[in-house]
């Protein structure tokens, strides 16, 4: 249980993950608002600000309240179980699952929805598929995530 604790943000930004200065993704994290209900993929390649976008939609919808940052496999109803309060569970950096591993993924992550918590995960496009075994999901890509000349602008 000790890892699950250590993955609780308790209200605070989980310590050394992402840069510590964030480049507002207002568009991006209203895409993510807009259906709280499925899981949210955000598939790009290293350094186009996955887990900023992550650490974004945690601070302005949680204030990392009721947030677990996950970087490695946990069991759903372990999480579910803990009496501490559970409304986003993020799954930073998931790397390339094999199609049985990304079915059981995919398992955890619905019953996790299905506990109504939401749940964001990042990974690389050559790991995206892992998307493939939700039956319902948003996936924020690549191309997404290049900024705009609003999002420059400010």
């Amino acid at each position: 249980m000790g890892y699950l604790e250590n993955a609780a943000c308790n209200g605070r930004r989980p310590k050394k993950i992402g840069p510590q200065r964030i480049y507002s993704r207002p568009r991006l994290v209203k895409r993510l608002v807009a259906e709280r209900d499925v899981a949210r993929f955000v598939v790009a390649p290293s350094g186009f600000g996955k887990t900023s976008l992550g650490l974004e939609y945690a601070a302005s919808m949680f204030s990392f309240r009721g947030v677990h940052w996950l970087d490695a496999g946990i069991i759903a109803k372990t999480l579910i179980a803990r009496p501490a309060q559970l409304d986003l569970v993020v799954f930073d950096d998931v790397p390339f699952l094999a199609d049985a591993r990304s079915e059981c993924f995919s398992h955890e992550i619905d019953a996790l929805l299905e506990a109504g918590c939401e749940v964001l995960v990042t990974t690389t496009p050559a790991f995206g598929a892992i998307a493939d075994a939700q039956r319902d999901c948003v996936i924020v890509g690549a191309r997404d995530l290049l900024v705009d000349d609003c999002e420059l602008s400010s």
